[in-house]
């Protein structure tokens, strides 16, 4: 095993999209405004080969999440892909939008074993979500986390909640901090995003996408980002992106179909990607040309409270785990 290879190239974080097809059309998305062109679910011998690949590999991930443009419990495999990632014995996060997380699948997730990490996207009201997310469903997904934290005794939940609105501080409802106040629930909040730039934020207040647009800082932050310099972004249809937010695979560096996975993640275009981001060139990149995460990533996490205790009101995510004392999950990326 190369060392700097280890270190500097390969990723933490292993983000396999089973799917892209979702059920949700949030306009905060690519979805809610039709830009996702091609669809599809992930042959199960395509996800057994990305897992087989790293597995028999010396390198290793921090984490592997189910994790792409699409909603993970809509494939008819879901349960097996799991399972078979679990029994290589990886870290395995899940991150969904839980409408489909009814009472038997709650169960089944939870007898499973195969996940040491859910992260469950949400709001805080329902005015809020259906405003932003669509549809008459929010009760619904209520209910389906209600049950599921009340079952759960094992596995770690973050509940992500999205400022839309960046002109002041995020606030969470006094209803939804006490109702989540529960052993092994932690929840955060997320800036709205532009996806790399690529995305009409119209739907969005003037000061909001106004302060989209205004760097953080002059220069950009020479390290690794976590949408792709830090994640191994797979495509449902196998190609490997250049970033999580690469929706229609545009920027990819080959298919796991007729190249071995690390062997991709490795490659001499990754490994420039990867320069060009951490000498703060990231220009360079022609998907990363138009985007600010460089200067902000600081600035798009932060913890609200973890089992109930207050962390923060505003500041970076990690900064504030770090000053809690505690990293709540050792893959995170923003």
């Amino acid at each position: 095993m190369n060392r700097k290879d280890q270190e500097l190239y390969f990723p933490k974080h292993i983000g396999i999209e089973i799917t892209n097809h979702c059920n949700i059309r949030c306009i905060i998305c690519p979805h809610g405004h039709d830009l996702v062109k091609k669809k599809g679910y992930m042959n199960f011998e395509v996800f057994k080969k990305i897992i087989d690949d790293i597995y028999e590999s010396p390198y290793k991930p921090d984490v592997v999440s189910l994790f792409g443009m699409g909603e993970s419990l809509l494939h008819p495999e879901f349960f097996r892909m799991a399972g078979y990632g679990k029994s290589k014995g990886f870290y395995q996060r899940l991150t969904t939008n839980a409408f489909f997380i009814t009472r038997p699948i709650a169960d089944e997730i939870i007898s499973s074993g195969a996940w040491d990490k859910i992260e469950i996207s949400f709001d805080d009201s329902a005015e809020k979500y259906e405003e932003y997310k669509g549809g008459k469903i929010y009760k619904q997904i209520l209910d389906n986390i209600d049950y599921f934290i009340s079952k759960n005794e094992r596995i770690p939940i973050t509940i992500s909640f999205i400022q839309y609105e960046l002109t002041e501080p995020f606030q969470i409802s006094d209803e939804i901090r006490a109702r989540f106040d529960k052993k092994n629930v932690t929840l955060i909040a997320c800036e709205v995003c532009s996806w790399a730039g690529r995305m009409d934020m119209g739907f969005l207040s003037e000061a909001t996408q106004k302060k989209l647009l205004t760097k953080a800082r002059k220069e950009p932050l020479k390290m690794k980002c976590g949408n792709g310099a830090d994640m191994g972004a797979f495509a449902w249809d196998g190609f490997l992106r250049a970033c999580f937010m690469d929706y229609n695979n545009e920027h990819v560096f080959g298919n796991v179909k007729n190249r071995n996975a690390v062997e991709l993640l490795l490659c001499d275009g990754r490994k420039k990607f990867i320069d060009n981001i951490i000498s703060g060139n990231h220009k360079k990149n022609s998907i990363c040309k138009d985007c600010l995460a460089p200067y902000n990533t600081d600035d798009k996490k932060f913890l609200i409270s973890s089992e109930g205790k207050s962390a923060a009101s505003e500041g970076s995510y990690f900064g504030v785990q770090k000053v809690a004392g505690k990293i709540m999950d050792k893959g995170a990326s923003s």
